[in-house]
Formats: C-alpha cells, structure tokens, sequence
C-alpha cells in the first residue's frame, strides 16, 4: 500500500507542477482569422457580438444558409466570412429576400466566382495586381478607409495595416460607393434590388476584436452598419464556420489550451501507473497440466491381462456384449434369434453389406456355441468388429 502512495504522489506533483507552470507562463496571442463571435483573440468577432444589441434592438445568431433561413427571415441579414462564395439556390433566396424590402450586409475578403457577382455585374480585384496602387503605397504599411458620405467621413480616415485589406470593387454595376480608400478603391458599396438594399464590403477583418480597440476604428463599424434600418438582424455565421457541432463538456475541455494539456496529462498518467502497477503486481502463472484420461490405459491393461491368461472367450464375449448393447441403444434393434430378416435389418441401419454383416453374425454365433475360444478365432472376430461401420 504505501508503494502505491508513493506512485500516486509522484504523478499528482508532476500534474499540478506542470499544470501550475502552464498558468503561470504568458498566454501566446493566437492570431488566427476565425471570426467568430465567441473568439476573444485578435481576429474574432466577440466585440462585435457584444455591441451588434447597442445598434439593433433584436439580434439572432445561427449557422444556416440562406436558402434555409428564407422563410424565417425578415429585418436585417448580416455575414462576416473570409470567402463569400454563396450557391446558386442561396443566391436566389438572398435576392427574393431583398427584393420584399429587407436589407443584407455581407463583408467578405473573397467573394470567389459567384452567381451573384454576376448577377450583379461586379469585379473585384486585388490590390496585388493593381501596380499604380502599389506604387503609391510602397511608402506605407498602413491603408485609409473613409466614407463618401460628407457628414460620415473621418477627417483623417479610418487606418487599417496594408495586410487588412487585400481586395475591392473594381466594376460596380448600378452600385453606390459607401466606402473607400483614400486612393479612390471602393471596398464597401451599395446595391438597390427590389424594395430593398444589399451591402458588400471586402473589410471583414475590419470588424474583428483587434480593430475595434485601434484609434477611431469602433467608429467605422458602427457607421457602416447605420445603413441598415434599426429592424431585427439575424447575423448567420455558416458561410464562416459551417454547420458548428453541438457543444459536450469535452469538446470545451479539448478547446481551451490549459484545459487540453491538463486533461492529456492526467490522461498519460493513468495510463503510466496502470503500467507500473501491473508491471510489479503481475506473477508468474504456473502451468497446470490437464488431466490425463486414463481409460483407454485402463482398458488396455485390462485387455492384456485377459490375454495373457489366455481367456479368449471371456474377451471376446465382452466384444459382443459392447456390440449388442450399441446395436440395441443406438439402432433400439433387439433380437435374440438373429433371423435373416434381423441381419438386413442391421446392415441397412448401420451402412454395412449384408455379406460382411452375415460372416460378422455367424462369427459371433459360433463363438457363442463354443465352450472355448482360440487365438485365432479371436482375432477374426475382432478384425470383424473392427471393420464394422456405425452410421
């Protein structure tokens, strides 16, 4: 017993040491894009979440498509994803839906080769592939982005790093520009369809954690969403992060950095003390050997005995006694007489030809009749019985 404290000592200060030092170590910034709402880190969008009810008096979350929220959905749609590449049957619902009056806000860095860019006769372009851009702010690591709107524009316009924002509208359409930089690109406009409007902005890192908290930035998110009505906005994160499994104790374990490696360890440690201990506990197994079936021995002696004393006739009336006997407990055949009739019988039965099943049945007739047996009779009778087949 005190050898298993000792073990078990040992890996519970190895788990609060290490679990210890994970807490007290700095934090690692991840700055991974994820967008979304739940995510603290730079390039979440928790901020945004905590604000959206500050700007719209209902705010509804989920991870649908458009053509699956079209018959529920009525104010206000917003979409925040990297790549916006809608399928056909969720662009025809997202222009229906417009077009009744509502109004649709999607900020993405890609839009891809979609329906509704053609629909709309839209381009966008990167800034990589514009050179005279390029040109122009090889002096600069940081891109300005401002509103058209006189009574909305920043006097000094809203900083962004050159890495924020990689594309914008180069062929509009019937579009408004809303937004853009201070070179002239626009990279958030405005589309009248039907009764209602549609807003594409390709600054989706622009409403992240990380610029909300820089200078005036908060400023400019709250100014492009002014545009849509003060209706319910459901905001559908799927075109971001997809369907999102249900939440289990354990994926929120496996989700949290310190969580993780905490639970792995405890893990690691079972399993080495499950090791150790079967290691000392196990012993060697004795090997038993099975009973030995002395019957057929038994038999044997017996048999040699009988012919030693050369009692022929006793063995071999115990020879027909097992015959009779199997004859009668697995054919139920039974006949004292030993007729013609009862030898077909048995032959039949048992799968023998009859001739070999007469010679065996006049054997033992003889053997009966006699007051002694010799060796040699013996031996036939026993070949006889020997040949003979049991179905």
């Amino acid at each position: 017993m005190k050898g298993e404290r000792k073990y078990i000592f040992i890996l519970v200060g190895i788990a609060l040491l290490y679990l210890i030092a994970e807490i007290a170590s700095p934090k690692k910034i991840n700055w991974t894009v994820t967008l979304n709402e739940n995510d603290k880190n730079p390039f979440g969008s928790y901020l945004i979440m905590e604000r959206l009810p500050d700007l719209f008096d209902n705010v509804e979350h989920s991870y649908l498509t458009i053509y699956e929220l079209a018959d529920s959905l009525a104010g206000n749609l917003f979409i925040l994803s990297e790549s916006f590449s809608p399928s056909d049957e969720d662009t025809k619902s997202l222009l229906k839906f417009i077009s009744k009056g509502n109004n649709a806000f999607v900020s993405s860095e890609y839009f891809g080769k979609s329906k509704l860019l053609d629909t709309l006769d839209l381009t966008v372009k990167n800034l990589i592939f514009d050179q005279n851009l390029i040109n122009g702010l090889t002096m600069t690591d940081t891109l300005l982005v401002n509103f058209t709107n006189s009574q909305l524009r920043h006097n000094a316009g809203y900083p962004y790093e050159k890495s924020t924002i990689s594309n914008y509208f180069e062929e509009l359409g019937s579009s408004v520009v809303v937004c853009q930089l201070t070179t002239g690109e626009p990279v958030l406009i405005k589309l009248k369809i039907g009764e209602g409007h549609l807003y594409l902005s390709t600054t989706p890192l622009a409403f992240t954690n990380n610029y909300l908290l820089i200078e005036d930035n908060n400023e400019f998110v709250s100014k492009a969403l002014s545009y849509l009505p003060n209706e319910k906005l459901h905001w559908t994160a799927y075109y971001q992060t997809g369907r999102l499994e249900s939440q289990t104790p354990l994926r929120y374990i496996l989700s949290n950095d310190s969580l993780s490696i905490t639970y792995y360890l405890v893990i690691i440690s079972l399993l080495l003390f499950i090791v150790f201990e079967v290691k000392r506990r196990q012993r060697i197994i004795p090997i038993i050997e099975p009973p030995k079936n002395t019957t057929l021995e038994f038999v044997g002696t017996l048999g040699n005995l009988y012919y030693q004393n050369s009692n022929h006739k006793n063995i071999a009336e115990k020879r027909i006694a097992f015959f009779t006997e199997k004859l009668r407990s697995n054919y139920y055949m039974k006949n004292k007489d030993w007729s013609e009739e009862f030898m077909n019988e048995v032959a039949q039965k048992t799968g023998n030809d009859i001739a070999s099943t007469k010679v065996l049945f006049a054997q033992i007739s003889k053997i009966r009749n006699s007051s002694s047996v010799d060796e040699r009779d013996l031996n036939e009778l026993s070949k006889s019985l020997d040949n003979f087949k049991f179905n």
